[in-house]
């Protein structure tokens, strides 16, 4: 039996991560992409040092472009508190610095760069392989109401317990044993995984029966992934699309607007969420849902690590659908004939980026 519970608020989410870490009896096991070093940061680091001074076994896996503000120095410091901290393909100042002077021959450079370009974008959290944490978040203060009240970033994580867990403990553990090499015929065998995943959701569209509501930060869709969509929005199943009207990455919010006129074009409906970034990853087709991490980008289709969740109970699918329209009610609906309006140097600068799409 599944226990599982949808959070809409970052603070509730976090605060109940810390206490199942807290009252964890043999091991927590802690992935993402970006760590601050802020308020979020520090007390997160603070729960986990407490339960590897209890005894447990405590394992950080931090991305080292995601995070590349950490050092080796600062990384010592955590180590030295008992939590296991290592660097999904970490940055030169990262590493021990006797393996720096290793780093600087041309083939290790070039390698590096191309590992840099494969990173673990996952915000999991798992506790004694019995509870789950999985989320769009990152360990910053951005997505706390607390911190930052109406202007914090608009997320949703997922708790789950139960032996249907199972599958990201054997993730994460495949990940945590090759955090450096995580490159070559390794990779190919995750493009493989990812292609089948991604496959299985453009099926799940084609087969669509009332409605797919998208809600995404950075929708730079593939071409299968548009063909699905257009296909949809022929045959009257109600195509929606949240994205943020603000952006963290500009570029990439001009890339996105690239596609904007051909999904309008063929009866899609796109809306941006006003309030606030907006940071959540969620996909509703008909009764099914999914949370997490994944982007629908060139980067997250086919470079990134990733981690989403199919949601089991129906409520928790009634709920995401009440607050996808909820955030409806907190955007801008934009028009083809608003779209046809716009300035021609924005044409200029979303030709530009659309170029460009692979890149961020």
């Amino acid at each position: 039996m599944t226990n599982e519970k949808v959070f809409i608020n970052a603070d509730e989410f976090f605060n109940q991560m810390h206490e199942a870490i807290s009252g964890a009896k043999k091991t927590v096991y802690l992935e993402t992409y970006i760590f601050e070093q802020d308020q979020l940061g520090y007390r997160t680091l603070a729960v986990l040092a407490a339960a590897a001074q209890r005894g447990l076994k405590v394992q950080l896996l931090i991305d080292g472009v995601g995070s590349a503000q950490w050092t080796y120095s600062h990384a010592e410091v955590y180590r030295k508190q008992g939590i296991d901290l290592q660097f999904f393909h970490p940055l030169a100042w990262q590493k021990h610095p006797s393996k720096i002077l290793q780093s600087l021959t041309l083939q290790k450079i070039v390698t590096g760069f191309s590992k840099a370009n494969h990173r673990n974008h996952r915000k999991i959290c798992i506790i004694d392989d019995q509870i789950l944490f999985i989320c769009s978040m990152n360990i910053s203060d951005r997505h706390l109401k607390s911190v930052n009240g109406d202007k914090a970033w608009r997320d949703t994580g997922v708790r789950v317990e139960g032996s249907s867990i199972q599958t990201y403990v054997i993730s994460c553990l495949e990940t945590w044993k090759y955090p450096h090499q995580f490159f070559g015929l390794r990779w190919i065998q995750v493009r493989q995984q990812k292609k089948k995943s991604h496959q299985e959701i453009l099926r799940l569209m084609h087969f669509a029966s009332k409605q797919i509501w998208i809600t995404n930060p950075y929708f730079v869709p593939d071409f299968k992934l548009l063909k699905v969509l257009f296909k949809a929005a022929r045959a009257g199943i109600e195509v929606k699309i949240l994205v943020p009207m603000h952006s963290d990455i500009l570029g990439l919010k001009f890339a996105m607007q690239g596609f904007y006129g051909a999904l309008l074009k063929r009866g899609c409906q796109i809306f941006e969420y006003t309030p606030s970034i907006l940071h959540a990853k969620i996909l509703i087709v008909d009764n099914w849902a999914s949370v997490g991490s994944t982007n629908l980008d060139y980067r997250s289709i086919f470079y990134n690590l990733e981690a989403d969740i199919a949601i089991a109970k129906i409520e928790n699918v009634d709920l995401l659908k009440q607050q996808f329209i909820d955030d409806l009610k907190n955007s801008k609906q934009v028009t083809l004939q608003e779209w046809n309006q716009r300035p021609w140097y924005r044409r200029l600068l979303q030709r530009f980026f659309l170029f460009f799409r692979g890149v961020f």
